[in-house]
């Protein structure tokens, strides 16, 4: 398998990971818009982390993506 392939199918991993990560931290926002003022204190703070790691790793997928998007642009 060539590099290029290779960093097509990677960049199609991230893609998916992207669309997973991007639904569930969706779906947690929702929740906490829903449910804000029935929710307890614990359950506000654990979905306001849940909410700040899954943005955190969208970003990190993100620029993982792009980078390999450059490399096989340079192929």
């Amino acid at each position: 398998m060539s590099q290029l392939d290779e960093l097509k199918e990677e960049v199609s991993w991230y893609k998916a990971i992207f669309l997973a990560l991007f639904a569930a931290d969706a779906s947690v926002i929702a929740w906490l818009f829903n449910r804000f003022e029935d929710a307890s204190d614990a359950q506000l703070w654990m979905a306001t982390f849940a909410i700040a790691t899954l943005s955190l790793m969208l970003i990190f997928i993100h620029i993982k993506a792009f980078k390999r998007i450059k490399k096989m642009e340079s192929l």
